[in-house]
């Protein structure tokens, strides 16, 4: 059987959250041998919220889902772009008239192989 190893990053708060990211996750993943990273990006943006800019920034990392929260919304500038962020999830418990997916569906068949 394969070993399929997953890092749920909370959340990346502000310049300080981007710069640990940006100076050892990839060290890391490869420490640990991580298949699959998954971070919240909510607070990134000055400890409240996203911008364009630091979702571009952190969507450059080796990470394939960010979640989100209650301030996922807090700057407004992120919204008309929302819906275009396909690895990005906006709570689930927020109703459906929100920007963006509740949900993502990832086929990780290509990590396992057969013996």
């Amino acid at each position: 059987m394969s070993e399929f190893n997953i890092l749920c990053i909370g959340d990346i708060c502000g310049k300080a959250g981007r710069d640990v990211l940006n100076g050892c996750l990839e060290k890391i993943q490869s420490e640990y041998s991580i298949d699959f990273t998954i971070a919240n990006l909510e607070n990134a943006a000055n400890g409240i919220g996203i911008t364009p800019k630091i979702y571009k920034e952190l969507n450059n990392l080796p990470i394939q889902v960010f979640t989100s929260g209650n301030h996922i919304f807090d700057k407004r500038e992120i919204l008309p772009h929302f819906d275009t962020l396909d690895n990005v999830l906006r709570p689930l418990n927020f109703p459906n008239s929100n920007p963006g997916k509740g949900f993502i569906t990832f086929d990780l068949s290509f990590l396992f192989v057969m013996l």
